[in-house]
């Protein structure tokens, strides 16, 4: 298994992941606009997008967001997708994909790594949890449409 940092050549390969990590949330398949995202992101470098390859295969990817906190004066990431193709789920791929997000968060001196999951999902919240990823009892979070 290698992970690397996603590149514009990966586009093609990542979209349809994209799009299936999608689909997996309940959202109509739209590879063009997969695509069209994917493509701001990288060409703007506005998030960190890993993939998970296995003999030139595409099994999985995570993207982070830098957020900032300015109480700790830090940066800190949202973990916010991460997905593993059902048949190569159960083999390491998700968990390789936490360990180079928690070494990114690391070695950016970042305050945490924050991310959620469906209510639901709770093969996601046993592995998160594993990690050490507390569920926020604390605060409330609210999120307006807009």
């Amino acid at each position: 298994m290698n992970i690397r940092e996603v590149e514009i050549n990966d586009l093609q390969e990542m979209s349809k992941l994209f799009d299936e990590y999608r689909q997996f949330y309940k959202q109509k398949s739209d590879l063009s606009g997969a695509s069209k995202f994917l493509e701001e992101r990288i060409r703007n470098k506005e998030s960190k997008i890993f993939i998970v390859l296995e003999d030139q295969l595409y099994l999985g990817f995570t993207q982070l967001y830098p957020v900032f906190t300015s109480v700790s004066m830090k940066r800190a990431w949202i973990l916010n997708d991460l997905y593993v193709r059902p048949e190569h789920r159960k083999k390491g791929a998700a968990k390789a994909l936490i360990d180079r997000s928690v070494s990114l968060a690391r070695s950016d001196g970042s305050k945490y790594l924050e991310l959620s999951t469906a209510t639901d999902n709770t093969n996601a919240q046993k592995l998160y949890e594993s990690y050490g990823f507390v569920k926020d009892e604390e605060y409330f979070h609210y999120s307006l449409n807009v």
